[in-house]
């Protein structure tokens, strides 16, 4: 990756394992191998230089590797002076790191993923394109794209998808994404920043992904006629989703959708509070049909979030392309 950098005269950001020995005589968080594992995100320069190393802070079901102490803060300014911050896939549903370097200005950030997609609910194109916009900023989102399970990927600004992709298939797929992203100067000139050096002996923490309980959502189901209109609302403990649709002329008759609320516990992972529209196989609507050939002329989904307690709002459209 040196390499490549140095000879094509690019930046070049990649996510890789990292092994650090450590020892238990002066370390007493230190495995019983001797050494640490991380998720790693690394940055070269066009010189080939390695000029940023950042640790996955929030582990999603990686027994193999271990996580700092707390999160790190880590950016990088690059040859064209643009101040980058870094994360790494599940990060991306946490506070920290990202709201701290939002709040010291950084305003560009590059994200590795090995997303796990669960549509229409949450994808990595709509959480990318959602966190560019509820965050106001540039996203550099590159995703493994194993296959429409593990997939998603963009260049985003400031909430504007200047391009994406999502692999639909089953089959590992790679695709190479140019865009002219602006810099906003309010933000890119005399922020005063100080990196934070790494720390050599780093104890393992594992995000609680499993002391949770997932909260079952409530769903709503209607049938819709074409040219009709529907004021649906699903409510789920202290949420209350409201859907308003005028369904289109030529969509087929009879098609069932559901108005999806959900204030909890999510899929065993982290707390939410979550309104969504889909349309379902059946009554109980858990499997969700990803295909409809049904047209919404207008639609507006609302709820009654607590602002208070949610860090950041994603809002999140699922459409043609993911």
């Amino acid at each position: 990756a040196s390499c490549i950098a140095k000879m094509y005269n690019i930046t070049m950001g990649l996510d890789m394992g990292e092994i650090k020995l450590c020892d238990k005589d002066t370390d007493s968080n230190c495995p019983s191998d001797n050494r640490y594992q991380y998720n790693t995100l690394v940055v070269f320069a066009s010189s080939g230089d390695l000029v940023a190393k950042y640790h996955k802070s929030h582990l999603y079901y990686e027994p193999q590797f271990d996580a700092p102490k707390a999160p790190e803060i880590v950016w990088f300014e690059s040859d064209f002076g643009v101040r980058f911050g870094l994360m790494i896939c599940f990060d991306l549903m946490f506070e920290d790191p990202q709201l701290i370097l939002y709040n010291l200005g950084i305003r560009n950030f590059l994200w590795s993923s090995w997303w796990v997609d669960e549509p229409p609910l949450i994808t990595g194109t709509q959480v990318e394109l959602a966190r560019s916009l509820s965050l106001p900023s540039n996203f550099l989102a590159s995703g493994i794209g194993l296959s429409w399970y593990n997939s998603g990927s963009g260049i985003y600004s400031y909430g504007t998808a200047l391009k994406h992709w999502y692999n639909f298939s089953i089959h590992p797929l790679s695709k190479m994404m140019i865009a002219d992203v602006p810099i906003n100067p309010e933000f890119e000139q005399n922020i005063p920043i100080e990196n934070e050096e790494e720390e050599e002996n780093i104890p393992s923490f594992t995000s609680n992904c499993n002391t949770n309980t997932s909260t079952l959502p409530t769903i709503t189901t209607f049938n819709i006629l074409p040219g009709e209109s529907y004021n649906i609302s699903s409510t789920s403990n202290n949420l209350t989703c409201n859907a308003l649709l005028r369904v289109s002329v030529d969509s087929n008759s009879g098609e069932l959708f559901g108005v999806y609320s959900l204030d909890g516990i999510y899929n065993n992972l982290f707390p939410a509070q979550i309104c969504a529209i889909m349309r379902c196989y059946d009554e109980e609507c858990t499997s969700p049909i990803l295909d409809t050939s049904s047209y919404f002329d207008y639609f507006e989904l609302s709820g009654n979030f607590n602002t208070e307690s949610l860090y950041m709002m994603y809002p999140m459209v699922a459409k043609q392309n993911a």
